[in-house]
């Protein structure tokens, strides 16, 4: 009798490991963000990074049961490392400062396998198809990745208009790569009196120029013109862009 106990004891703690396990699809590789995109490189995927809220527990299980699903599991199988960073995880400083993350930032994040922030979803949803539409964005921005890339290849090749600069520093900006040594050359190629103009202030602004540069001093070199471009934005954008030339100031 005794050992019958034991045997159905033993039947029924495999039977909810099993079930659990079916509904936990998405694996989540354990280790650092070099060592995960190391596996991203070798494997040819992408990466996901599941950043985990540290004062929302309930946003935590919100995104669990969002990767709670077979058809979302396999997607993701198929072309992307996952690696979930919790408030413990070693990585977690270095992907908050690499990607100008603010310390309440929660979601997903995409990267290519160099890298490259792809795609950002700054919240959690139980929805799996939410997500997997999330992932499509992804696909669609690692496109514009390879635009880039052809893009820059233009640049190198000799083409220095500040039209066709503006048009690279916008798209780089866009996937949150380094603008800086192309926003030097682009103040170098501007006409000086394109510098009277807001619209071009507020450009220069958006890229966050590092305090002291060639392009910090051409936005503030007129102070009446600076103010009217900064204050054309709104404060949200404002503050954004000083936290983003504060992270640069600490790199």
């Amino acid at each position: 009798m005794k050992q019958h106990c034991t045997t159905k004891t033993i039947l029924i703690l495999l039977f909810c490991f099993f079930f659990q396990r079916g509904f936990s699809q998405v694996e989540f590789f354990s280790g650092s963000l070099k060592e995960a995109l190391d596996k991203a490189t070798g494997e040819n995927k992408f990466l996901l990074l599941q950043i985990e809220a540290t004062d929302c527990e309930q946003c935590n299980d919100v995104a669990n049961k969002g990767f709670e699903n077979k058809e979302l599991a396999a997607k993701l199988e198929t072309s992307f490392v996952c690696l979930k960073i919790d408030g413990s995880h070693p990585s977690r400083s270095q992907i908050f400062q690499t990607y100008h993350l603010q310390p309440q930032t929660f979601g997903t994040l995409f990267l290519d396998n160099n890298g490259t922030l792809l795609h950002s979803f700054l919240k959690t949803t139980t929805f799996s198809k939410e997500l997997m539409s999330q992932i499509d964005i992804a696909f669609s921005k690692a496109g514009e990745v390879l635009q880039i890339s052809l893009l820059e290849n233009e640049y190198k090749n000799g083409n220095r208009g500040y039209g066709f600069i503006e048009m690279l520093l916008e798209k780089r900006s866009a996937l949150h790569l380094s603008t800086d040594s192309l926003l030097e050359q682009y103040i170098e190629v501007l006409p000086s009196d394109s510098l009277k103009s807001i619209r071009t202030l507020v450009f220069i602004a958006q890229m966050a120029p590092m305090l002291g540069s060639k392009a910090d001093r051409a936005l503030r070199g007129d102070r009446n013109l600076f103010n009217q471009a900064w204050y054309s934005m709104n404060l949200a954008k404002r503050v954004q862009i000083n936290n983003v030339i504060i992270y640069k100031g600490m790199e």
